[in-house]
């Protein structure tokens, strides 16, 4: 008889189960039988267990074959070697300090070795950097030796040894750490014609039967394996050869922050040893940054057909993008640019505006190791440039009505889900370069945060900062890159507070007063200052605006103090769709955020 009942479809114990006793019901042989008693139930366990077992087995077993649905690390990291493609490794984090040395005896040199260790303590843990190489010194002031920036990085140096075996089929040579940093790996190889250091090779271009080169994949257990050449392409090493392979192993974004450091052993029998972070040109310490974790499943899944695309060239917009990115964790957005787009175009340039966690832009150290790794990837004819990203932030004012007879919740109760809103929504839908910001679907976002919310009223207005020395003269130019509200009736040197203004600024002090900026919406920027309890005064006119450019500037701009570190620029966009493009990054804070929550019963 033929089978019309048995579901094949559905991934389900008791349905098989169900459909099974359906089938056997059907059966003149058991027509009379109860498939509910003990015995025939078991029967039909054992029976719908080994359906299911071998279902889900096989719906695994078939998951794991493509890239797209594996879920296991291991199967997802070999298929990334059909791509050519490397899973990102744990990342050291990176710090550039100044070392002072005093040696205990008159010297000419010291020399300060690789894997010198250095303590530090970020959020009450302790990390180790040390150095990545010998670094002799000879330059001294009076017998204090000096080495200025001077890279060092978290974690310590490991080595694996293996031997070359012939003997052994397909011998395997596997890295045992899985917190490695690859970017740290050195391979040596030593036989009876002495030891030579063979280079990490990405491709076989330009490669010979006597290159000394290794290849790097990843292996099982999150770990990376190195594999040699076949005399064809890349030298093989001998049998018997010994084989040292050198690396850091770290904690990765752990240590990140990291500025103060202690020595902790003697550099060339000395302990008067003294090491200091390197300032920024705001006299801020530099502190420790690029420290990563490896590569989600995610990224790997997203990386590996693209970068299979680049073939390690930078070609595209994207081939930028997902170049560094991948070699540069540390990058939190990035935008590639063409110089033809600007005016005057500056042919044979590209241009890379990089946001970097843990900092406000791009310090011209990361330009100069960015720029260095990207040189020899790009086409000779090609110039990159990294520049400083310019960032505007939003600022919200809101109020929101909700149902109270909808909810059990309380007005702060609403106010933290609206905030936890606006702040996911910005990391979605902002938080990046080339943005479109379209306020109403802000709104919308607000308004489906609970079903109580009845309606969101909000003022929308975008800032910039500028951070002027104090009692000196400066000069500004602001350029918001986008057209600003030009509707507004001219404001008199005289007026009340509340009088809509496109410009307007956080407080400063001016010539002893507390004062602020606002234009005369009429293309004039001034300094104005509180004269009563709800009136304006003109103190003096600083600079200009252009509403169609979005274009500020002042001059001879004078404050003794401002509040924070920065003084922030407020303007209103001439509409609520907004084009971020280039270098403008944008992103909306949390302390940006005012929400006033109002309870109503909606009848």
């Amino acid at each position: 008889m033929a089978n019309t009942v048995i579901n094949l479809v559905d991934l389900d114990f008791n349905k098989y189960k169900e459909t099974l006793k359906a089938y056997a019901r059907e059966q003149k042989l058991f027509k009379d039988y109860d498939f509910d008693g003990s015995n025939m139930s078991v029967l039909n366990d054992i029976l719908a267990y080994n359906t299911y077992h071998n279902a889900f087995y096989l719906n695994m077993l078939f998951s794991e074959m493509f890239l797209d649905s594996a879920q296991l690390r291991n199967s997802i990291a070999s298929h990334s070697k059909d791509l050519n493609y490397v899973p990102r490794s744990f990342r050291s984090a990176k710090a550039i300090v100044n070392i002072d040395i005093t040696p205990d005896s008159p010297a000419t040199q010291v020399t300060i070795p690789k894997n010198q260790p250095f303590s530090t303590r970020v959020n009450s843990q302790t990390f180790q950097f040390v150095t990545a190489e010998n670094i002799v010194v000879t330059k001294q002031n009076r017998g204090v030796f000096t080495a200025a920036n001077v890279e060092i990085y978290e974690g310590t140096y490991f080595v694996d040894t293996f031997y070359s075996n012939y003997a052994i089929e397909r011998q395997r040579f596997v890295l045992s750490n899985p917190t490695i940093d690859t970017t740290s790996l050195t391979v040596v190889v030593s036989d009876d014609d002495g030891a030579e250091t063979y280079r990490l090779a990405t491709s076989f271009l330009g490669l010979g039967a006597k290159s000394k080169v290794f290849f790097l994949q990843a292996a099982e257990g999150d770990k990376y394996e190195i594999t040699f050449g076949n005399d064809i392409i890349g030298t093989r090493p001998k049998n018997g050869a010994t084989i040292f392979a050198e690396y850091r192993i770290c904690n990765g974004e752990l240590s990140n922050g990291a500025y103060e450091f202690t020595n902790d052993r003697n550099i060339s029998g000395s302990g008067n040893v003294a090491i200091t972070a390197v300032r920024d040109s705001d006299g801020n310490y530099i502190r420790a940054s690029g420290g990563a974790v490896y590569e989600s499943l995610d990224e790997i899944r997203f990386n590996a057909p693209r970068h299979y695309q680049t073939q390690e060239r930078a070609i595209t917009r994207n081939d930028y993008r997902l170049l560094l990115t991948k070699q540069f964790p540390e990058i939190n957005a990035l935008s590639v640019y063409g110089g033809e787009k600007l005016s005057p175009p500056q042919y044979g340039r590209v241009f890379i505006a990089c946001d970097l966690f843990g900092f406000d832009g791009i310090p011209d150290y990361k330009k100069e190791e960015f720029k260095k790794w990207l040189t020899t990837r790009m086409p000779v004819t090609l110039e990159p440039v990294f520049v400083d990203p310019t960032f505007t932030f939003g600022a919200l004012d809101m109020n929101v009505r909700y149902d109270q007879n909808k909810t059990d919740l309380t007005a702060a109760d609403i106010q933290t889900r609206v905030l936890d809103t606006v702040v996911q929504y910005s990391a979605k839908e902002f938080n990046d370069f080339n943005n479109t910001v379209r306020f109403s679907k802000l709104i919308t976002a607000i308004d489906d945060t609970h079903p109580s919310i009845l309606s969101t009223e909000a003022t929308f207005r975008l800032y910039k900062t500028i951070k002027p020395q104090i009692s000196v003269s400066s000069s500004f130019t602001i350029d918001f890159s986008f057209s600003l509200k030009n509707t507004l009736p001219n404001l008199a040197n005289v007026h009340q507070v509340r009088k809509e203004k496109v410009l307007s600024s956080t407080p400063f002090t001016y010539e002893g007063k507390a004062c602020t900026l606002e234009d005369d919406n009429n293309g004039v920027v001034r300094i104005v200052a509180v004269t009563s309890e709800r009136t304006l005064s003109v103190v003096k006119e600083i600079g200009t605006i252009d509403y169609n450019k979005g274009l500020i500037k002042l001059s001879n701009f004078i404050v003794t103090a401002f509040n924070g570190n920065a003084i922030k620029i407020y303007v209103v966009p001439r509409t609520n769709d907004v084009d971020f493009t280039r270098s403008d990054y944008f992103e909306i804070k949390s302390e940006d955020v005012d929400i006033t929550v109002i309870g109503v019963r909606d009848s």
